[in-house]
């Protein structure tokens, strides 16, 4: 069944992400950033500069740090 449509199924599509709005709320660089949602910070500049868009789980975890900033600190003690 992986990869076949479902009858019925609701797929939820989170909102394209201010990448760079939700970063610098954080107050952390870009570097630090991308350690912490664990990509490498030229994909985290790709993702701020809308040459590539945040899919899947990384969108699902932007959109978690966006409503609250100090998510990852809670992640990663």
């Amino acid at each position: 069944m992986r990869g076949e449509a479902v009858a019925g199924a609701k797929v939820r599509e989170f909102p394209e992400p201010d990448v760079k709005a939700i970063r610098e709320r954080t107050g952390l660089s870009q570097t630090r950033f991308a350690y912490l949602i664990g990509v490498k910070p030229k994909t985290l500049q790709n993702w701020e500069q809308h040459r590539v868009r945040p899919a899947g789980p990384a969108r699902a975890l932007l959109k978690i740090v966006e409503a609250n900033p100090n998510a990852l600190s809670v992640l990663h003690v």
